[in-house]
């Protein structure tokens, strides 16, 4: 894809002319480099509801040959508020 000068000196993609899927995936290329060390990717990938898809895209032999666990859309409920709420589990914990 074509890379767009600003005058600054930086590049920015050349969103012209993208379909609307086109755009969307360039939005989410774009967060991933953005939140990718800020440790908040995950939860970016949850919202936008494709974590196992990405995961499974870019996983290790094993996860790509059994699936990813869905557990990990969600984390665990802390035994205390599991205990003080009378709350159960999420699955998978």
């Amino acid at each position: 894809r074509p890379q767009a000068n600003k005058t600054d000196g930086t590049v920015l993609p050349n969103l012209a002319g993208l379909t609307r899927e086109e755009f969307r995936n360039a939005i989410i290329d774009e967060r991933s480099t953005e939140l990718n060390m800020e440790g908040k990717r995950r939860f970016d990938l949850i919202r936008w509801g494709i974590l196992k898809e990405k995961v499974e895209a870019n996983a290790s032999q094993t996860v790509a040959r059994t699936g990813m666990n869905l557990r990990f859309y969600l984390f665990a409920v802390p035994i205390d508020d599991l205990t003080i709420n009378s709350w159960t589990q999420n699955a998978g914990y």
